[in-house]
């Protein structure tokens, strides 16, 4: 069964609710992963012969054009992250509309691709902001890929991909949940971030195998900085802190125990989206800038 394997390109400063991070007047003067780990990430998948979605923070396209016309040259998905890395849920439909636009023009002019997909920073796409799904229509967005099934705060939506139809508007858009494994009133999305970091690799396959034989797709989600093993810290509550940074010198390892045990492609493939013809270029020609740059 094909799996959908996706990566949200930010840098380690874009941890949510952080108000030291928070401005980002200050980002361009912080230590960075985001490039090399990124070069890491696709040289990986291109051992495996794996195509997936990046999606991108405009606000790093616009640091690192180089990185994102190489991404899609290399025949992967170009999807937007949002442009400034903000929750969904605290803005103004004004503003998710400004940074949608801003996102999928930043990302479209820099690749050449078009932006078909959407993940929203943290998830954070949410009953109190309905009108989002009707903004990533407006922008041309053809899927989401932003709930996560069974959070009290989510939609109610099923897990499988499926056309949602809960918009203001009433149009509808595909929606790609994360997986996730129900747990009473929560839900842990095994498959991404801290969540597989902290998991060990014969539990996430048992649960990802167990996915797939209740024909359901695995929707893998990863950060540059899961791989940073000298990613800069930051102050965070103890439980958070643990989460954040516990498992990144697994992270390497374990998406290659999960390259070699399944099948994967873009979400927009998995989905029956037909992704425009990119020029494909072998990682060979584009090894020499990645080695140039330590991983």
């Amino acid at each position: 069964m094909i799996n959908a394997l996706s990566f949200d390109i930010e840098d380690w400063f874009h941890i949510l609710d952080i108000p030291d991070l928070s401005n980002t007047k200050n980002w361009g003067n912080l230590p960075q992963v985001v490039e090399s780990q990124t070069y890491r990430i696709l040289e990986t998948l291109d051992q495996f012969g794996v195509k997936a979605t990046f999606f991108i923070v405009g606000w790093i396209a616009d640091q690192y054009p180089d990185l994102v016309r190489q991404i899609a040259d290399l025949g992967h998905e170009i999807g937007s992250h949002s442009y400034w890395h903000r929750t969904v849920s605290s803005l103004r439909r004004e503003e998710f509309a400004e940074d949608i636009h801003a996102s999928v023009q930043t990302l479209e002019s820099i690749s050449g691709r078009k932006v078909l997909g959407f993940r929203a920073p943290g998830f954070t796409l949410t009953q109190d902001c309905p009108w989002a799904f009707d903004v990533l229509l407006d922008e041309g967005i053809k899927y989401d890929a932003s709930l996560v099934p069974y959070r009290p705060q989510s939609f109610n939506v099923t897990p499988k991909p499926h056309r949602f139809r809960e918009t203001l508007s009433g149009r509808e858009i595909m929606e790609l949940p994360v997986s996730a494994l129900p747990l009473g009133k929560l839900s842990i999305p095994y498959c991404g971030g801290g969540y597989l970091r902290l998991m060990p690799s014969l539990l996430l396959y048992w649960l990802m195998t167990l996915q797939n034989q209740r024909g359901l797709p695995n929707v893998v989600y990863l950060h540059p900085r899961d791989f940073a093993v000298d990613c800069p810290r930051t102050k965070l509550p103890p439980l958070r802190y643990f989460r954040t940074y516990h498992g990144i010198a697994s992270t390497q390892a374990k998406l290659e125990f999960i390259l070699s045990n399944f099948e994967w492609d873009t979400c927009a493939s998995l989905l029956g989206f037909r992704l425009e013809k990119s020029l494909e270029r072998p990682f060979s020609q584009i090894l020499p800038l990645a080695r140039a740059i330590s991983f």
